[in-house]
């Protein structure tokens, strides 16, 4: 049965249950067209008044004719078999897609809640506007009790006779709800890994990182209050050269790290559903990575996930000098493995312009990702998986890059 079908057919991505019928067909159809002939043939004879092989003596005519009626029905039961197995995968995939509805009308789910607050004024230090672009000289926000008043860098407030406390409600994200729903959608993309090759797996990634895009800059990033570095200048003079080095030292190297390390330690984290997600997309496993290596097309034996093979030097190379030889063919390896990842045509996680200010991102597998323009200061990426990641103008400073 299985070599009626062409070679294509054979190798297709249909139900194999559906080729398996289809094959069954192909051979019981001149199967059934010769029984359904002889048939006719014998009940003319019988009609006609001359002997036939369903009216022979010593036959049971009752359990022949059945035989017969079961082989002339066969076609119509294996037809309404196709008809049931073609219901039951409607149904699989329209509960999958129930499942991704559901699971996506949940990251958007708000409550609102009630709060102690009072109104504050606050206006500009240097008497100018507000912010870029808003022409008002002042502002008046909800100072919540037990929380410090959220000024930017050049706002004061206006006067420290705040009004009366008094309760606000406030619509905010319900994150019980969402990261049950994130949770949901892990689940999705590894059913859709193990049962039907991925096909769901990386529309659930792309839910994910569009989920953290828009929600991770929900807070703003926050800029570091020491302004840019100046690099010391080629003609400094002695002096320059020492409060250059000093300043280098205050900066980056002080006692705790210096300024810009203790300034990203104290960053903000992200918000506990961004957080989840992260965990989600970072923890996916080896099949999942295939199915991503693989996309648009289904995985197959010979996919593989390029982001591993990078070619390393002996982490302790001894007292021994490598030599040219060992350096000129591990660049030459190195290189082959940079145009393979460069010509990667799979799909890579989209995190571009996303705020990860202080995010965990430890042990994450992130190869291949974009972190385009991303504000990473004070990330921990611990053991991360970054190879093949993009960087393109992302902000690390003060991030954690061990291992």
């Amino acid at each position: 049965m299985f070599l009626t079908l062409d070679s294509a057919e054979r190798k297709s991505d249909r139900d194999p249950l559906a080729r398996a019928l289809q094959a069954f067909g192909w051979v019981y159809a001149p199967i059934w067209l010769a029984i359904f002939g002889g048939t006719l043939w014998a009940l003319w004879l019988v009609f006609s008044g001359t002997e036939s092989p369903i009216a022979l003596e010593g036959y049971s005519s009752l359990g022949l004719g059945a035989l017969i009626a079961a082989l002339l029905g066969a076609p119509f039961l294996i037809w309404g078999t196709v008809l049931k197995h073609q219901t039951v995968t409607f149904q699989k995939e329209g509960h999958m897609t129930d499942r991704i509805t559901s699971a996506v009308e949940q990251l958007g789910v708000e409550k609102t809640v009630d709060r102690i607050g009072r109104p504050v004024t606050v206006r500009s230090r240097d008497g100018g506007k507000i912010a870029d672009g808003d022409d008002r000289l002042s502002r008046t926000i909800v100072q919540w009790h037990g929380q410090k008043k959220l000024l930017d860098a050049n706002e004061m407030v206006v006067d420290d006779d705040e009004g009366d406390w008094q309760v606000f409600s406030e619509t905010v994200p319900n994150i019980e709800v969402r990261m049950g729903a994130i949770l949901s959608l892990e689940r999705i993309a590894q059913d859709s890994t193990r049962h039907d090759k991925g096909r769901d797996h990386v529309r659930v990634m792309e839910i994910l990182c569009a989920y953290i895009r828009e929600n991770s800059n929900a807070t703003p990033p926050q800029d570091h209050p020491f302004g840019d570095w100046e690099p010391l200048k080629d003609d400094a003079t002695k002096d320059e050269r020492a409060e250059h080095h000093r300043k280098r030292r205050e900066r980056f190297h002080g006692r705790e790290g210096g300024k810009l390390r203790q300034w990203a330690r104290n960053l903000p984290k992200p918000r506990a559903d961004v957080a989840e997600a992260l965990k989600v997309i970072g923890r996916r496993t080896r099949d999942q990575l295939l199915v991503e290596a693989a996309w648009p097309n289904p995985p197959t034996d010979s996919t593989a996930w390029p982001f591993d093979d990078c070619p390393h030097l002996p982490d302790n190379p001894g007292d021994a000098p490598l030599g040219r030889k060992v350096l000129a063919e591990f660049k030459q390896k190195l290189n082959v493995w940079r145009g393979r990842i460069e010509e990667y045509p799979g799909y890579r996680l989209d995190l571009r312009g996303t705020n990860l200010q202080g995010a965990d991102l430890a042990h994450g597998r992130f190869q291949g990702a974009r972190f385009d323009a991303a504000r990473m200061e004070g990330a921990t990426l611990t053991e991360a998986r970054m190879e093949g990641a993009i960087l393109v103008e992302a902000r690390m400073e003060g991030a954690i890059l061990a291992g």
